[in-house]
């Protein structure tokens, strides 16, 4: 099972701190991502239970995520490509369903 979540320019390390931080604002790394806007999406709706401060604002308020094609994330982005099958879902559900 394998989801390609970032691209190779972007640490797994750096998206870690972003996610554990209480403010974005501490962190001046980008995120470049790999799989396709709706499969981030999908994924940010499963695991924003779990970290405070993952929400369509504070990512549109960092403004350092970017999308495969490279336009930056924005909030509006967040909540058209919001969709409830995105491709390979089975196999996000499966490693979402391992990490807790």
């Amino acid at each position: 099972m394998k989801i390609d979540l970032l691209q190779n320019n972007t640490k797994v390390e750096d998206l870690h701190k972003l996610l554990i931080a209480k403010d974005y604002t501490e962190n001046n790394f980008e995120i470049h991502l790999q799989c396709e806007t709706t499969q981030f999406i999908y994924i940010l709706g499963e695991l924003k239970r779990y970290f405070v401060n993952l929400n369509p604002t504070s990512i549109h308020n960092y403004g350092r995520f970017k999308t495969k094609t490279g336009e930056t994330l924005r909030r509006g982005n967040i909540y058209k490509n919001k969709i409830e099958n995105p491709k390979q879902k089975a196999e996000i559900d499966k490693i979402i369903q391992q990490l807790q």
